[in-house]
């Protein structure tokens, strides 16, 4: 009834799905990688508000790498306003976390090490996903399935060198331990990697094993929820722009969150003059990084023109904003102002 294939037609649809998959193992593993230094440096002993701070060492760092990896260019003043958002930023938050008068617990330097690490892979697996979203012509579902595919095959592969490196039982799977600490309190020798866990004869509490040991409370599976979405949601805005954009739009999450969520959801008021200050900053400097580019891109496509001789019946250089393209604004030659000073220098009685 039906007709048979050749087995060549049937596996060559194969091997270009496998070599796509292929290419996005890379990427995929940078991600697993970078979430899992970043569990490292929370288990570790980062707080929260310091890890906040040191992962906005994420948008240099993509913007730096892009150089590299996407051949795009930023300007010196662009560079400013990436670096005026990337210190407000932090500052915001660690603000937030400690008011004025307050002094930070300690970290360990090797916790804030990892979460840099965990940052700065975290930049290079995005600028990677941006160059495989940009470089195929599948649909974006189909390419985000691919990535998140090969991000569940990494994880598992560090699974076990985590547990080998790992200091507390909750990183090991095969370790026995406590559900949670609302089972077992916090002080118990069954929380002790070192004193062997459930094992250890002063240990009372009921324990087990396994990788999703400890799942008892619906938190965590609204976690994964979010966390997934998150990421079909990052993924779509660095399809559409940049990783860079990407990273300028997730400041302003840092607004929503003490502007709306806190008055709202926490009862917390808006008294703190210093924080509204510092959190104004956060527009400015994203407002000054969108007039660099778009005097940039000005400056480019007038170069082209010069160099194409388009000219007006006065003989100067006709340049509209019809013809400027917005689809990848970012992407500007270092010597384009150079080039186009010296051309209209030159064509200047």
């Amino acid at each position: 009834m039906f007709a048979a294939q050749p087995p060549s037609e049937i596996s060559e649809p194969v091997r270009d799905a496998a070599g796509l998959a292929q290419r996005c193992l890379p990427a995929a593993f940078l991600f697993a990688l970078a979430t899992t230094l970043g569990n490292l440096g929370f288990a570790m002993g980062i707080s929260p508000a310091l890890y906040l701070v040191l992962g906005k060492f994420y948008t240099p760092v993509a913007a730096f790498c892009a150089r590299y990896i996407m051949g795009k260019f930023y300007m010196p003043l662009e560079w400013l306003a990436l670096i005026i958002l990337t210190l407000s930023s932090a500052a915001f938050g660690y603000l937030q976390a400690y008011p004025l008068g307050e002094t930070a617990p300690p970290a360990p330097m090797a916790a804030m090490a990892v979460v840099l690490g965990s940052a700065t892979v975290s930049a290079l697996a995005s600028l990677v996903t941006e160059k495989i979203l940009k470089g195929d012509h599948d649909p974006f579902h189909m390419q985000k399935v691919r990535l998140d595919f090969g991000s569940v095959v990494s994880s598992i592969v560090l699974i076990p060198i985590i547990g080998l490196v790992a200091t507390r039982p909750q990183d090991v799977p095969w370790a026995a331990r406590p559900e949670s600490y609302a089972t077992c309190p916090a002080e118990s020798a069954c929380w002790s990697l070192s004193a062997g866990t459930c094992s250890n004869p002063d240990c009372q509490c009921e324990c087990t094993t396994g990788i999703f040991a400890g799942w008892d409370t619906w938190l965590l599976f609204l976690a994964v929820f979010v966390n997934t979405t998150q990421g079909w949601l990052v993924g779509k805005v660095t399809h559409t722009f940049s990783v860079v954009h990407r990273a300028i739009a997730d400041s302003f999450s840092l607004l929503a969150i003490y502007f709306i969520g806190d008055p709202i959801f926490n009862g917390k008021s808006l008294e703190n003059s210093c924080l509204n200050l510092v959190a104004m900053i956060v527009p400015l400097s994203t407002a000054t990084f969108s007039v660099a580019t778009s005097e940039m891109q000005r400056a480019f496509e007038a170069h082209k023109k010069l160099a194409s001789g388009v000219y007006t019946k006065s003989g100067r250089l006709r340049v509209t904003s019809a013809d400027f393209e917005s689809d990848d604004e970012s992407v500007m030659l270092g010597s384009a102002v150079h080039n186009l000073s010296m051309s209209v220098t030159a064509n200047t009685p």
